[in-house]
Formats: structure tokens, C-alpha cells, sequence
């Protein structure tokens, strides 16, 4: 069902996003870990961390811009 895709695009979308900042892409990082967390908006409580961890590094690469 779409729930079901849109919780598997928001794993691929974390991890893309880690592969991209640690390649030193930041723009796609940004945009992946942006979308993740649209997707993710109402997080379950064993994604919360998760969320918060994305969150904290989406900043970080924001802030250095």
C-alpha cells in the first residue's frame, strides 16, 4: 500500500542522504533529508530518535551554507 512505499522512501531517503554527506554533496543531502523528514512528519516512537538525529544534522549542513 502507498503507506507502506512512503515509509520504505523515507529509509532510502536517510540513507541517501547520509551517502550524500559523506561524499561531500551537500545539496542532495539537503534535499533527501528534507524530503525524509516531510515524510516522516508524525513519526512512530521508535523513529523518533531517528527523526531528531536527522533533524539535528540537517541543521548542521544548513548552518555551514
Amino acid at each position: 500500500d502507498s503507506f507502506t512505499g512512503s515509509l520504505w522512501l523515507a529509509e532510502v531517503l536517510a540513507e541517501r542522504g547520509r551517502l550524500s554527506r559523506d561524499i561531500g554533496d551537500r545539496t542532495a543531502a539537503i534535499r533527501d533529508w528534507r524530503h525524509y523528514l516531510a515524510l516522516r512528519s508524525r513519526a512512530e516512537p521508535d523513529k523518533r530518535a531517528d527523526v531528531d538525529r536527522i533533524r539535528r544534522e540537517l541543521a548542521a549542513l544548513e548552518g555551514g551554507r
